[in-house]
């Protein structure tokens, strides 16, 4: 399931002294299309005690990304409750670490979801969450999320332009991070600008767009949950209809 950058980057991991000694441990992948779920994580043993558990972003598959704006309309999608249990499962697995969650896109919700959703005990092991431009949560429908212990807890990093990450609504901090792209294209991990270590911060807000953040807010508001499931099953329905079943065959 590996792109061509992510195979680069995980060769490259594999030989870095920093890295290269890291056990990965209880790989998943679980996709089921008719549930239109997308699932998959990995756990990485750090030293001292600790691990960092990592949960796939979407890939390129129709099905995916429909999952990702099912969360418009529904309390919890299938890969949310695969998150949940997965982390429940490494957390009984290794008693004694501490946990690192984090994610890409989906990965990154699934991350905060797992740690909001958690028994408070699972919660105190937790140290901290990473949100690389993943969705929030619609706070309508999110009541029991709202822990502000595990939210303190939560950094979520967007690129200037933001469209993936800003679905929903956040009230964690936020990093806006410079990328080299445009639109869509900076969800691209690979496109986020890095220096002495750290992702570079844009220093200029007025450079950061909410034009189609604020256009999404909009239909939200004036959208029922029954119309945001209409609107866009019917599109998804449209689409795979046309026999078109990844995000490449339609751009």
């Amino acid at each position: 399931f590996l792109l061509a950058d992510d195979r680069e980057l995980a060769k490259a991991t594999a030989h870095a002294v920093r890295y290269k000694d890291l056990a990965v441990t209880d790989i998943v992948i679980n996709n089921d299309p008719e549930a239109e779920k997308q699932f998959g994580a990995i756990t990485i043993l750090l030293p001292n005690n600790t691990l960092y558990i990592s949960y796939l972003g979407t890939d390129d598959m129709l099905f995916s990304w429909k999952e990702d704006f099912n969360m418009t309309f529904m309390d919890t999608i299938p890969s949310q409750i695969d998150g949940l249990a997965y982390l429940n499962h490494i957390a009984e697995k290794f008693p004694k670490y501490k946990m690192l969650l984090g994610g890409h896109s989906k990965g990154g919700n699934i991350a905060m979801f797992a740690a909001l959703s958690a028994d408070k005990s699972i919660q105190e092991r937790i140290i901290s969450i990473d949100n690389f431009d993943g969705p929030g949560f619609d706070q309508d429908r999110a009541q029991f999320r709202k822990n502000p212990e595990i939210i303190q807890k939560i950094t979520s990093y967007f690129p200037q332009e933001s469209m993936v990450g800003r679905l929903l609504d956040h009230e964690e901090t936020v990093r806006t991070v410079e990328s080299v792209e445009v639109n869509i294209m900076q969800h691209d991990l690979y496109s986020w600008r890095v220096e002495n270590l750290d992702f570079v911060d844009v220093k200029n807000v007025k450079q950061v767009k909410y034009v189609f953040n604020k256009a999404m807010r909009a239909w939200l508001h004036d959208c029922t949950i029954e119309q945001r499931k209409f609107f866009i099953d019917s599109i998804y329905e449209a689409v795979i209809a046309a026999d078109y079943n990844k995000l490449s065959d339609i751009r």
